[in-house]
């Protein structure tokens, strides 16, 4: 079993590729040559006192570096720095619960992140023993950091000078340009629930991966913004994003479970007034009624049920009755692309055959009862 001081060591081995593209970065020269501006300096910190911050959350140990901020300059955030941030913040939180491993990876890797930028020694914070496999996972954490910390520092110099509603690339570069919201407490809630829903479907990491979960978070963004405007727009946007998720085979379901998580999130965050995520909570219920008027939630949430009981936990919640009840077409379209999520999970070679059988079930009832 390894302890916490041979995990720092196979880390700081295994990351010295990623120390030396950090090194390279044009910010890293500013440093070095002392031309670097307070700005860029001061964001470095907030970047490492945010990582800390959620270390800290996950282990006995307090969080220092936000004393290192005290007496600093009080500049504006640089937006892209500050979401890759607040991003790999709250992957560390969702990743590190569930695997005490990569606590230990990025307690020594943000020992190494931070060694040359502050004064205060920063202490072991896990102290537990690892099995190799345990050790392998730390390290793939520690490189998880050094790569995010590689980004925001990338975007110090030359500052990238796009404000906070332009930055959702920041978050996924295949995103477009379209604006997320400008409240750093807002942007915390979104990724956080994105990764609560990410979590409760795993429909979605089996069917769109990594990639769907880039745009999970870039798509939490975007939500949280426009619940900034009037109830008919976000109606609008509800329903726009709805049928452009379905088409790609997300039932509307999952959107409507998400955008209840986001409220909540919201709420807990005190990101704002909560009339305004009550907007979202409208958007999932009006979603919901849609779907009520070709089934009821007690014959849906049998067929759900029957499924559950069927699958393992790789698929359990996945939402499969609920899919199936979206196959039945729009009266006023021709078309029929809600029954994707169903043919996939009934054909798909990535799905188990026992839960493509249990999915061509919980399909067939759901057809049945229509009559």
């Amino acid at each position: 079993m390894a302890t916490i001081d041979e995990v720092r060591r196979r880390v700081a081995a295994r990351t010295e590729d990623l120390r030396t593209t950090l090194e390279s970065l044009p910010y890293s020269g500013t440093r070095r040559r002392g031309t670097g501006s307070a700005a860029a300096y001061v964001n470095h910190l907030r970047a490492l006192a945010t990582l800390e911050q959620a270390l800290s959350e996950l282990s006995p140990h307090p969080a220092r570096l936000p004393g290192e901020l005290a007496g600093l300059p009080d500049v504006d955030d640089v937006p892209a720095a500050a979401a890759r941030a607040i991003a790999l913040a709250e992957w560390l939180r969702a990743s590190g619960r569930r695997d005490p491993a990569v606590v230990a990876g990025a307690a020594a890797a943000l020992d190494g992140l931070a060694a040359s930028v502050v004064r205060v020694p920063l202490a072991a914070r896990a102290e537990l023993a690892l099995d190799e496999a345990g050790v392998e996972r730390a390290v793939e954490a520690a490189r998880a950091l050094w790569t995010g910390m590689i980004g925001v520092l990338g975007a110090l110099e030359p500052q990238d000078e796009a404000g906070w509603p332009d930055v959702v690339t920041a978050l996924n570069p295949e995103a477009g340009a379209h604006p997320i919201t400008a409240d750093p407490r807002a942007l915390r809630a979104a990724l956080r629930a994105g990764e609560r829903t990410w979590h409760a479907f795993p429909y979605y990491a089996l069917r769109y991966g990594e990639r769907g979960h880039r745009y999970m978070r870039s798509d939490s963004g975007w939500l949280a913004r426009i619940a900034e405007d009037d109830d008919g727009t976000v109606l609008r946007q509800v329903w726009w994003l709805g049928g452009l998720l379905a088409s790609r085979g997300m039932p509307r379901c999952l959107l409507a479970a998400h955008l209840e998580h986001l409220a909540d999130a919201l709420d807990d965050a005190a990101a704002g007034p909560r009339a305004r995520h009550d907007r979202l909570r409208r958007g999932a219920l009006a979603l919901h009624d849609a779907r009520q008027r070709w089934v009821s939630d007690a014959v849906s949430d049998a067929i759900d049920a029957a499924f559950d009981a069927r699958v393992g936990p790789d698929l359990r919640g996945s939402c499969a009755g609920r899919a199936a009840w979206w196959r039945r077409p729009s009266p006023t379209r021709r078309t029929n692309v809600r029954g994707d999520a169903v043919a996939w999970l009934t054909t798909a070679e990535a799905v188990p055959a026992p839960a493509r059988a249990a999915a061509a079930e919980a399909a067939a009832a759901a057809r049945a009862d229509l009559g």
